[in-house]
């Protein structure tokens, strides 16, 4: 998958259902390859929209964000909830395969470390663990500062911290990605 002026034949023939992000007259889309010519699947922004783009991943997004808690979508573990409106729980489905996952979280009560389940379609294959790194991170009270840490994701759709957890603690991503 690349970026394109307009939608182009990669190297070789693309495979159909194949994905691809390209520039069309200023709006940027997202679409595949149906086995003769690119289709597009939607229109993600425009160039002329600096609003849209905040992230690169926004680049790479093949559908709109699913708020943490809201009807329909993955609800909290109790004792978790967002720690303001304005920085939600929220995912997303990537083109690239993978789920984001961006937002602040935090705990009120001594709770259980899964902060929230995956629904079906967002969880891996497999266990997956983070490294400890800036895309998650937890707010270490004593020293005042956020401190990078990981993230365990389980193919039954627990997404957890990776330790036990106290009232007030507090949890952040910044664009973590997992594989399907």
């Amino acid at each position: 998958m690349g970026v394109y002026h307009e939608p182009r034949v990669p190297q070789g023939a693309p495979t159909t259902g194949e994905k691809d992000v390209w520039l069309d007259g200023g709006e940027i889309k997202f679409g595949h390859w149906d086995g003769s010519d690119w289709v597009v699947d939607r229109t993600i922004g425009s160039v002329e929209d600096s609003g849209t783009i905040d992230n690169g991943t926004d680049l790479l997004a093949a559908e709109d964000w699913h708020l943490v808690g809201n009807t329909g979508e993955a609800q909290f573990n109790a004792g978790w909830t967002n720690t303001s409106s304005l920085n939600p729980m929220k995912y997303r489905l990537l083109t690239t395969g993978a789920v984001e996952v961006r937002g602040e979280v935090v705990c009120d009560s001594s709770a259980n470390p899964d902060i929230m389940t995956m629904p079906t379609g967002y969880r891996p294959a497999e266990n997956y663990t983070s490294t400890s790194g800036p895309t998650s991170q937890f707010y270490n009270t004593p020293a005042s500062e956020w401190v990078d840490y990981f993230v365990d994701v389980y193919s039954n759709g627990e997404f957890a911290w990776g330790q036990s957890v106290s009232s007030g603690d507090k949890m952040r991503f910044l664009s973590f990605c997992y594989p399907l």
